[in-house]
């Protein structure tokens, strides 16, 4: 079996850790923008939650279905997890910038 050279290993790790510690600050942006200031402390503290309770839970739920079923069955079923919730999160945001249009409309429109 033949082994890819160490430095293109640190070159994707490097490349994965510089995509990986953008996601937040953008999050968390958009996530105060999407939600009313009264609300923003509640909101943010259940981003939090969900998103480190996937972090946390994450990695021993792929390797227990990694080592129990086959791994092509194991990935299909994580990759469908994933896109159940970014298709959830995606609707959200769809919902919320709806809701923010309909709060912020010119009132003689209407």
């Amino acid at each position: 079996m033949e082994v890819a050279p160490r430095w293109l290993f640190y070159a994707l790790a490097a490349a994965l850790g510089l995509c990986a510690s953008g996601w937040n600050g953008v999050f968390f942006a958009e996530v105060a923008r999407a939600v009313p200031a009264a609300a923003l402390g509640s909101v943010t503290g259940r981003a939090l939650t969900i998103t480190f309770a996937g972090v946390v839970v994450g990695p021993s739920v792929a390797g227990f279905l990694l080592s129990t079923l086959a791994p092509a069955i194991a990935l299909l079923g994580l990759m469908a997890v994933a896109l159940a919730g970014s298709l959830l999160a995606w609707a959200g945001v769809v919902k919320s910038r709806r809701l923010t249009r309909r709060d912020h409309a010119d009132p003689v429109s209407l």
